[in-house]
C-alpha cells in the first residue's frame, strides 16, 4: 500500500436539478467525476507580461472532468482565448466524437485542494461535447495519482502519494544469494 499524506481530495456527487436533490450515486453516474480547477497563465508568460507593465488576466475557474480515456489534460478553447494563451503546436485527438484538431498551450491548471503542477495542456472545443466543463484531467496527471471511484456511495477520492524517504546507508533489506 503506497504511503499517502494529506494531499487527498474526497468528493460526493449529490446534485441539485431544479428543486430536486439528486442522490450522490445518481449524481456521479449522470455527471461524472468532476472537480474544481483554476486555469491561468504559465509563470514564464505571466513574468513577461508583468515586465511589460501589462495587467494579468484573472484565472478561469470551473469544473473539470476526470477522463481516464484522455492521454493528456485538455482545456476548452474558449478558456485559452479568454486568457490569450499563445499556441505552441497543433494536435489531433481521437475520442467518442471522432477526430478533433486542436493546439497546445503553456498554462497552469490547478486542482482545488491538491498540489498538482500542470503546466501544459491541449486545447479543444469541449463545449460542443459537454456543457460547463473548462477542462479534462487526463492520464498525464492521473498516472501520478491514486483514484478511487466508489459508484455505490457516489464519491471519488484522489490521492497524491508522497515519495518514501530514501533509505539510509545500511538500512536496506537483506541481500539474497542469486540461487
Amino acid at each position: 500500500m503506497p504511503h499517502v499524506d494529506a494531499l487527498r481530495l474526497d468528493m460526493s456527487y449529490g446534485r441539485l436539478r431544479g428543486s430536486t436533490i439528486i442522490p450522490p450515486p445518481i449524481g456521479l453516474r449522470d455527471y461524472g467525476p468532476t472537480l474544481q480547477v483554476s486555469i491561468g497563465l504559465h509563470s514564464i508568460l505571466a513574468a513577461k507580461l508583468q515586465d511589460q507593465g501589462k495587467q494579468l488576466p484573472d484565472p478561469v475557474t470551473g469544473d473539470a472532468m476526470i477522463d481516464t480515456g484522455a492521454t493528456v489534460t485538455c482545456i476548452d478553447t474558449e478558456v485559452a482565448r479568454v486568457l490569450s494563451l499563445p499556441q505552441s503546436g497543433k494536435v489531433e485527438s481521437c475520442g467518442i466524437g471522432g477526430k478533433a484538431s486542436g493546439f497546445t498551450v503553456a498554462c497552469t491548471v490547478d486542482i482545488k485542494g491538491l498540489k498538482v503542477g500542470i503546466t501544459r495542456a491541449h486545447c479543444h472545443d469541449l463545449a460542443q461535447y459537454s456543457k460547463g466543463l473548462v477542462a479534462l484531467i487526463g492520464r498525464d496527471v492521473l498516472s501520478n495519482m491514486i483514484l478511487h471511484y466508489n459508484g455505490p456511495s457516489g464519491t471519488i477520492s484522489l490521492f497524491l502519494p508522497t515519495p518514501k524517504p530514501p533509505k539510509k546507508k545500511g538500512q536496506g533489506g537483506r541481500k539474497h544469494p542469486p540461487f
